[in-house]
């Protein structure tokens, strides 16, 4: 759930402040992530940088695509939403399949 909080924080965050490219946003949420992982479990790192690796990767392209709808409000809000919440979805539905 903090994931998501933090993944649309960063989502609004580089919309306003754009000076920056979208893969330093998405560095800055893979460490994050990696460093609030490490708080919890101390003895999970490589699953962590693995997972990060890939939550990164699709960090990258969220923000890269909020960029290009910023001037469209409702299609923005509406993939910032969504955008966020789909690994959580995708997440479950593996589980689902493993079980």
């Amino acid at each position: 759930m903090l994931q998501i909080l933090i993944l649309l924080i960063f989502g609004k965050l580089q919309d306003r402040f754009d000076n920056y490219p979208a893969w330093q946003w998405a560095v800055g949420y893979v460490l994050l992530n990696v460093i609030l992982s490490q708080v919890v479990d101390i003895s999970a790192l490589p699953v962590s940088i693995i997972s990060s690796a890939i939550l990164g990767l699709y960090a990258w392209g969220y923000f890269v695509l909020l960029r290009r709808v910023s001037d469209s409000l409702l299609l923005w809000l509406v993939i910032l939403l969504a955008g966020a919440l789909l690994p959580v979805i995708a997440a479950i539905n593996v589980v689902k399949g493993l079980t």
